[in-house]
């Protein structure tokens, strides 16, 4: 696939959550052209005002040799889209990509990934580090994996939506073993934390005056702080699969 402007360049984008609203939204900013699928019509309404194209299914956003984005809550949602739908890899002609940007298991993405090489549709693996207010100051971090032609095409517009893109390779599901190994760091130093503010409890110091020690600067570390503080009995399994 070639490179095209942002007027002919054909974009799909499915799952208009916390998450894929303000990185959709960024595309437009752009100046990309946008179609655009969720579950609740609702939320795309924002974008359809700001000139993006409804569409009434998944398979709706894509054009033969397009790109889609699809930034959706978990596994079953990915595959419910991309397997699920029979005409999904179809409508690609053979060509085009689908970025995936979900925090999945790796499994799912080598499974994504031989589906969609077998109908000649290259996939790409781009989970992300970030919350949604980094993602509407398109400053997330990028983990990118999958074909290295891919890769160069959609390379213009993921600048769009991060600061920092990481290349892991051509192998997409190694994107996501990088998420995961970032999501257990940060798991572990929640877990950390809340050990050390539980003993500063004990000794009669409040919760909230513990966090004041700690950096302000990093998202990351307010994200850590936030979640120690307000939320002390945090699940750290789901926490581990789909933290930022």
């Amino acid at each position: 696939m070639t490179k095209a402007s942002k007027k002919t360049m054909a974009l799909g984008f499915i799952g208009l959550g916390h998450m894929g609203l303000p990185i959709a939204t960024n595309l437009l900013k752009a100046g990309y052209q946008l179609r655009v699928y969720n579950r609740t019509r609702q939320k795309a309404a924002p974008l359809i005002a700001a000139g993006a194209k409804w569409v009434d299914s998944p398979g709706g956003v894509i054009e033969p040799g397009g790109i889609v984005f699809t930034m959706l809550a978990d596994d079953a949602a990915v595959e419910s889209i991309a397997v699920g739908h029979p005409d999904f890899l179809d409508r690609f002609a053979g060509v085009g990509i689908h970025i995936s940007m979900s925090t999945i298991a790796p499994q799912t993405a080598r499974d994504l990934a031989e589906q969609h090489s077998k109908k000649g549709v290259a996939y790409l693996a781009a989970p992300v580090i970030g919350r949604p207010d980094r993602a509407a100051a398109g400053s997330l971090f990028i983990l990118l994996a999958g074909e290295s032609n891919a890769k160069q095409v959609v390379e213009p517009l993921l600048k769009n939506l991060g600061q920092r893109i990481f290349d892991f390779g051509e192998k997409p599901w190694q994107a996501n073993v990088a998420k995961l190994v970032v999501n257990f760091n940060i798991a572990a130093a929640i877990e950390c934390m809340a050990e050390a503010f539980t003993l500063a409890e004990k000794e009669g110091i409040p919760r909230l005056k513990m966090p004041n020690c700690f950096p302000k600067r990093s998202s990351r570390a307010l994200c850590i702080r936030d979640t120690v503080i307000l939320w002390p009995g945090t699940n750290m399994s789901r926490l581990v699969s789909g933290c930022g």
